[in-house]
């Protein structure tokens, strides 16, 4: 508002003494009800200005976007990936643990072992096998601990005390004892 101090001065003016004021300091007055205060080639420019930023900003919000898309496209790759490499690990895993069953069953029965007792031999050995005791090693060790498994063993398993006396222990009485003894003993009474 100072400039105004220059066009008025200490004097009251006329209206034709301010109009010479006004174009002799090159001040322009507009009404500013109609927007002409602002020039329409500085108005152009402004809004030309912000049209091509705005196409700027707007070229690199959907580069970012399609970015961000892509992004998520590769997460979701990502994870579709991990997910099948889980499959087939386990599918992997599962063959594996089979094939192993099967050279064990196999091995197993090669050792002499009994057909009907493969299994349970395997699974027996299985369980004793470590990082450093491979299957074979420890068949051998279990099958020199339990011949009874190998077919051209003739190993007799005893189920139950032998009662007939055929063993020379005696006489019918002494089966009768006997066999009264194990029954006290099963029952806790002696």
């Amino acid at each position: 508002m100072d400039f105004l101090k220059d066009v008025f001065g200490d004097k009251p003016l006329t209206f034709d003494d301010f109009s010479k004021v006004v174009s002799e300091k090159g001040i322009n007055i507009a009404d500013l009800s109609t927007g002409g205060y602002v020039g329409k080639d500085k108005y152009s420019t402004d809004v030309n200005k912000f049209k091509t930023d705005y196409g700027t900003l707007k070229s690199k919000y959907d580069e970012l976007a399609g970015q961000l898309d892509g992004d998520s496209g590769l997460k979701k790759q990502v994870e579709t990936l991990t997910t099948e490499r889980a499959e087939f690990e386990n599918k992997f895993n599962e063959a594996t643990s089979t094939l192993n069953s099967f050279k064990n069953s196999q091995s197993v029965l090669k050792n002499g072992v009994v057909s009907d007792m493969s299994d349970f031999v395997a699974f027996e050995v299985g369980k004793m096998t470590s990082e450093t005791v491979d299957f074979d090693t420890a068949l051998k060790g279990y099958l020199a601990k339990n011949p009874q498994f190998k077919a051209d063993t003739k190993a007799r398993v005893r189920t139950s005390p032998n009662m007939s006396g055929e063993d020379g222990a005696g006489s019918k009485t002494d089966v009768n004892s006997r066999m009264n003894n194990a029954l006290l003993q099963a029952s806790g009474r002696k």
